[in-house]
């Protein structure tokens, strides 16, 4: 299962869980719309860290036409130096 997949499920599955829980009166529905925003404000932190890595910076070049001028602008890292290695090959 890829990243996609797993937050497909998550977003599908997490309403039911607390539709569940507000009607069994464990917390309000101001509750859940609380607990909801804090799982999405936490979310996209950890979003926003892992799309803005050096690494991934890189592979999204390597899409575009012009990957190995973009790689050679990019700060070196241990793993970037390897992919850039490659390119040149």
């Amino acid at each position: 299962m890829n990243l996609d997949q797993i937050t497909g499920v998550v977003r599908a599955i997490v309403p039911a869980i607390l539709a569940y829980i507000v009607a069994k009166g464990w917390i309000t529905e101001s509750g859940a719309a609380d607990i909801t925003a804090a799982a999405v404000a936490v979310v996209a932190a950890i979003w926003s860290v892992m799309n803005n890595t050096t690494e991934h910076k890189l592979t999204t070049a390597i899409a575009a036409s012009d990957a190995v001028d973009v790689a050679k602008n990019i700060p070196p890292t241990a793993k970037v130096k390897l992919v850039a290695n490659a390119l040149k090959e």
